[in-house]
């Protein structure tokens, strides 16, 4: 499994998460699919993860590119122009997360 893979996004995702959230999953919740894309190249979400809402679909979205660029700046790889987009369950695009704005101002 590639590091930055839709499967490892989603792998980390549901480690992290569903400590989190798992006594809402007795609720229908809304499904989110995380895709990332690489320039014209887009690795797609094909489980999608079920979350509460957008704003916490985003902040998985944040901490998967943290942690991707994390990984990446630990093996001296540079990272520029990746982004994931999150999309509903009707495939509709909902927003973006690029990986620079995931950085805090300093």
């Amino acid at each position: 499994m590639k590091k930055g893979s839709p499967e490892m996004i989603r792998r980390d995702r549901q480690s992290r998460v569903g400590t989190n959230i798992w006594h809402l999953r007795s609720r229908a919740m809304p499904r989110y699919y995380l895709h990332m894309r690489d320039g014209d190249r887009l690795s797609e979400d094909t489980e999608g993860t079920e979350l509460p809402d957008l704003e916490t679909a985003r902040a998985e979205a944040i901490a998967a590119a943290r942690e991707i660029l994390s990984d990446h700046i630990a093996e001296g790889v540079f990272v520029s122009g990746r982004q994931i987009e999150i999309h509903d369950e009707a495939g509709q695009h909902l927003d973006t997360v690029t990986f620079e704005s995931t950085f805090k101002a300093g």
